[in-house]
């Protein structure tokens, strides 16, 4: 998660808007039922199909682009993890932001 707070920082600065906090940054992934021993693993290390995809989706909702491509964004994902990553994405959608997306079949 040092990764992605580096990366959020740079973008805020590059804004003129202030950096966020450790404590701040890791309060913003909650919804995501994110587990604490997640954020202590390296960028992408170890994750299981759930945990990649709600990684992805705290990417994007720290980020906040305009674009997002989900590629199968359902691909690999019991019932329990589809529902929490598609109320997620649910809650990133906004008048600014175009998602698309590619479903497995």
């Amino acid at each position: 998660m040092n990764f992605l707070r580096a990366a959020l920082n740079a973008q805020r600065k590059a804004r003129g808007e202030q950096e966020f906090s450790t404590r701040k940054f890791l309060k913003r992934d909650g919804w995501l039922n994110i587990a604490q021993d997640m954020l202590k693993r390296g960028f992408n290390v170890g994750f299981f199909g759930g945990e990649r995809k709600r990684n992805q989706v705290l990417e994007m909702a720290l980020f906040q682009p305009s674009l997002c491509v989900l590629d199968e964004i359902d691909a690999s994902l019991d019932i329990d993890a589809l529902r929490i990553v598609a109320n997620a994405i649910n809650r990133l959608r906004s008048p600014g932001r175009r998602l698309a997306r590619n479903a497995s079949i």
